[in-house]
């Protein structure tokens, strides 16, 4: 079975949302070379990406680090 990569299953996760490449690069505060950066392999998601993308898609890091299949994000602890 291949494995997939970070930076795959990231680009999996945008392409799927249906967003550009530029509408989330304007949310997150990207720079207009990080998203291309990642698709052309010169380039893979640093943790704040990784953390940035977790949030804005609604997803679990492990999710995009591949360390699972199940894309639900843990529940938030509230902190008093």
């Amino acid at each position: 079975m291949k494995s997939i990569t970070i930076t795959n299953r990231v680009l999996k996760v945008i392409d799927e949302s249906g967003k550009s490449d530029y509408v989330i690069k304007k949310d997150l505060g990207f720079t207009n070379s990080v998203i291309s950066g990642w698709r052309i392999g010169r380039a893979k998601p640093s943790a704040d990406a990784i953390v940035k993308l977790a949030v804005y898609f609604n997803v679990s890091a492990d999710y995009l680090l591949g360390l699972t299949n199940d894309p639900t994000p843990p529940e938030r602890v509230k902190l008093d």
